[in-house]
């Protein structure tokens, strides 16, 4: 479960650093 977390943050981190962060961050 921990590491699904981890990989989970790490998408999240990756999609608000992309291009399209305006629609996954806001």
């Amino acid at each position: 479960a921990l590491l699904d977390t981890r990989k989970a943050l790490v998408l999240i981190v990756l999609m608000c650093s992309s291009r399209f962060r305006r629609l996954w961050c806001g």
